[in-house]
């Protein structure tokens, strides 16, 4: 990891109140953010529809006002780096896409 992931992971987690260890990785590459957690610990929010669009929707609303950009994709990737949710859009109107859910059952 670089400094600049490093500072975009303390960013990103400070700002959607995770603890540093849940997000492995953040990167924005053009209008593409990815980011990459520890998806065990999330395993509750991103089963549940209502709380994994918040974390969705908050996460490309903080993408959007940071990069300037009026549209983006937020990509989330478990430590396998298989993508489990994508965002596409703009504040007003954006698609969620999910993968496959946790492994743990429960």
């Amino acid at each position: 990891q670089s400094a600049q992931n490093d500072d975009l992971v303390s960013e990103y987690s400070k700002h959607m109140g995770f603890d540093k260890k849940q997000v492995l990785d953040v990167s924005i590459t053009n209008n593409v953010m990815k980011v990459s957690i520890d998806e065990c610990s999330f395993c509750g929010s991103f089963k549940n529809d209502k709380k994994r669009s918040a974390i969705a929707h908050k996460t490309l609303d903080w993408f959007l006002d940071k990069t300037g950009q009026k549209e983006g994709t937020v990509e989330w990737y478990n430590k396998s780096q298989t993508r489990i949710m994508t965002i596409s859009g703009n504040s007003a109107q954006a698609d969620i896409l999910t993968g496959p859910s946790c492994a743990i059952k429960q």
